[in-house]
């Protein structure tokens, strides 16, 4: 009884137990974080792969549009070009043809009235072939926007969690028990990052699968409507603009903000220019020469001659005035003594080449300008309406990753009840091979598999995680005003390639109301204040 040796031994024994049970604790915790850890940065992987391709798919709309908008400008140029050589053939074209029969120096005039004649024909040949030819390229352009559209839309659907199984191979994305969708399965969250790309589409967003307002669950037969005669008015898509819709007037805003200015309203040197001005005062009188010019593209109200009639148009106008007394405090009187014009257009109607003289109408020329009209494109949906609820028009895409902590092959890496070196205890309740001497496990098997957390485990496997990826349209900030420093300069669109991946904060409605309907177990923790959850 007075021995006390071997109490160091006793001592030492249960220091190992503590310590081996302090070390397996600390590993298996170690090995929790490692995992959340890895399903995180797997669900950030999906989510900001996911946005990109939402990015991608926004900025090739974008392109395309940019392109479409050349096109136009080009189809715009060539007219003007065949209005300005249609009002030099007849003004100087003409004073040459008179004029070639002046001995000596008939032969200069002959020659200028050849080289306007050559140029006549050759602007009018190059718009006769070169706008269907830009027609045809843009419709060609739109028929790639549709397919990018329904390509990405099926990518995001399928969700096939490519990245995210790089990253974890042992995460589930969109796997999950309980899907609020019926028929969905383990897709619910993948339709609506799908239906969520669409949002910032005009027309996609307010049709529904299988077919929507449009006939189709993506907007194109809204679009299609554009094409040819078909008026646009019925569409359904947008309040009409006096009877232009809203396609057609946003393409012709962007177009004629983008014009040259030798095309928009002239420019060159004085005779042969499209605009130029020639002032001067002979004795008493002031005379006064300008000439203008203009071109745009424009659409008419369907209702004017009973079809669709878009146009490319250009204009050229001369006007002689004289102004009597040359100055004078009491007021001068001005008298136009000649006022020409001649405009030529392209529209669907095979088009026009007019002249005025005066205010007379002079007549119409050949009529084989044909442009059918603006051509589909996929554009933005003004974000202005409720813009906190709809993401300032950029779309968002959640994906729940989840991990079955109990499965066979996760056992081997959390659970540690063969691998204790001293006896423990037994735990109640434990049936077959986990109810005998030295066994107890350390890992997930040892949580609560009643009640609450049960109905999580089951639902999520044991661990989960949520990750919110962005398209964000981002114009770099400017340096010189503070008040752009945020970066936030104009509408979200689809004319600037200006959009961009990120991940997103995850507290907003996602934690609440996405998380809730995929696993209804979390309702049982977040109903006392949902918010500050």
């Amino acid at each position: 009884m007075k021995d006390e040796r071997g109490y160091a031994l006793i001592l030492g024994a249960i220091s190992v137990l503590v310590l081996t049970a302090t070390v397996l604790t600390t590993l298996a915790v170690g090995d929790a974080v490692y995992q959340k850890m890895k399903m995180q940065d797997a669900a950030d992987a999906q989510a900001y792969s996911t946005a990109v391709r939402m990015a991608r798919a926004y900025n090739y709309f974008a392109y395309t549009n940019r392109a479409m908008t050349v096109h136009y400008n080009a189809m715009l140029t060539l007219i003007a070009y065949v209005s300005h050589a249609y009002y030099l053939k007849n003004t100087i074209g003409e004073i040459a043809n008179y004029a070639q029969y002046i001995p000596y120096i008939g032969f200069i005039f002959a020659a200028v009235k050849a080289i306007i004649d050559a140029w006549y024909y050759a602007a009018d040949m190059m718009a006769i072939v070169g706008v269907p030819i830009l027609e045809a390229m843009n419709l060609g352009l739109w028929a790639s926007q549709e397919a990018m559209l329904t390509a990405t839309y099926g990518d995001v659907l399928a969700s096939p969690a490519n990245e995210a199984l790089k990253t974890d191979p042992n995460v589930n994305v969109n796997s999950v028990t309980n899907p609020f969708i019926p028929g969905l399965g383990g897709q619910a969250v993948s339709y609506l990052n799908a239906q969520d790309f669409l949002h910032p589409i005009k027309d996609a967003a307010s049709s529904a699968l299988p077919f929507g307002s449009c006939g189709d669950p993506f907007g194109a037969v809204c679009r299609a409507k554009m094409i040819g005669k078909t008026n646009l008015t019925d569409t359904g898509s947008a309040p009409n603009y006096d009877g232009v819709t809203e396609y057609r007037f946003a393409m012709n805003e962007i177009v004629n903000s983008g014009r040259r200015e030798w095309t928009a309203i002239g420019k060159g040197p004085l005779l042969i220019g499209r605009r130029w001005s020639l002032d001067f005062c002979v004795i008493a009188f002031a005379i006064h020469m300008h000439k203008d010019a203009a071109g745009e593209l424009r659409s008419y109200y369907e209702g004017w001659d009973g079809n669709r009639v878009d146009q490319a148009h250009a204009w050229d106008r001369f006007l002689f005035q004289i102004e009597t007394p040359c100055w004078s405090p009491f007021g001068t009187t001005t008298t136009t003594i000649i006022d020409y014009r001649v405009a030529v257009g392209a529209d669907i109607r095979g088009g026009y080449h007019k002249q005025w003289l005066n205010g007379n109408y002079l007549g119409t020329g050949s009529t084989h300008h044909y442009f059918t009209g603006i051509s589909p494109f996929v554009m933005a949906r003004p974000g202005f309406t409720t813009p906190e609820a709809n993401h300032f028009n950029q779309p968002c895409n959640a994906y729940i990753a989840t991990k079955d902590m109990m499965s066979p092959k996760m056992s081997k890496a959390w659970n540690f009840y063969n691998k204790m070196p001293l006896q423990l205890m037994t735990r109640s309740g434990y049936t077959g091979a986990y109810d005998h001497i030295g066994k107890y496990d350390l890992g997930w098997r040892t949580v609560e598999t009643k009640g609450d957390v049960a109905k999580f485990m089951s639902e999520s496997g044991g661990q989960m995680a949520l990750a919110v990826g962005r398209a964000i349209y981002h114009r770099p900030a400017g340096t010189n005003n503070r008040l752009l420093d945020q970066g936030w300069r104009e509408e979200p669109n689809f004319f600037n390639p200006l959009w961009e991946a990120r991940l997103a904060p995850v507290r907003s409605h996602w934690d609440v109301g996405l998380l809730t309907l995929i696993v209804p177990a979390l309702n049982l923790f977040i109903a006392a204040d949902a918010v500050n959850y």
